[in-house]
């Protein structure tokens, strides 16, 4: 159970997906839908954290650590592919500086939220040297030595979602 800044409580259930309840006495659960249920589902979702009044962080036992914004967006995945040893997850829990701690399985991970790095390769798309990034019409492009790349967040999650598109044609 944790607190959402409509006023409300966010709740999830492994079975069930998320929920919010309204803080009174009624006890009233509505459905608090996101573009990644199934992902949760499917791998198990486990245990939540609230890093800030606009971002959690949903650990799984076999899928990691999906960071949520209040609205159910994804903002980020820490998984396999992201750099984590292992998918399992058991345990969340954030200390003063807002940094993550991960109880897992095979040890304890630790996600420096104050300061998110990403990295972009192969498996996320992008294959080539960098030698140029620019915003280009709202959208993220970078120029490598013999293509071009632009931008996609992840609206969805999944093993063959990809970040990086490299451009088929320039128009």
């Amino acid at each position: 159970m944790l607190p959402h800044k409509s006023g409300k409580i966010l709740l999830g259930n492994r079975m069930q997906g998320l929920f919010l309840m309204a803080n009174n006495t009624e006890l009233a659960l509505e459905e608090f839908k996101t573009k990644f249920d199934k992902y949760l589902y499917n791998n198990t979702l486990y245990h939540g954290t609230r890093i800030s009044i606009d971002l959690y962080a949903l650990v799984t036992n076999h899928g990691g650590v999906v960071m949520m914004d209040s609205e159910g967006k994804l903002v980020q995945l820490y998984n396999k592919k992201a750099g984590l040893e292992s998918n399992s997850g058991n345990f969340a829990y954030l200390d003063m500086h807002k940094n993550l701690w991960i109880a897992a399985n095979n040890g304890v991970y630790y996600i420096e939220s104050s300061t998110p790095i990403s990295f972009f390769d192969e498996e996320t798309g992008f294959g080539d040297l960098s030698v140029k990034i620019k915003r280009i019409n709202n959208k993220l492009v970078t120029g490598t030595i013999e293509n071009f790349y632009t931008f996609k967040r992840q609206d969805e999650l999944g093993e063959k979602t990809k970040t990086f598109y490299e451009f088929k044609s320039i128009n």
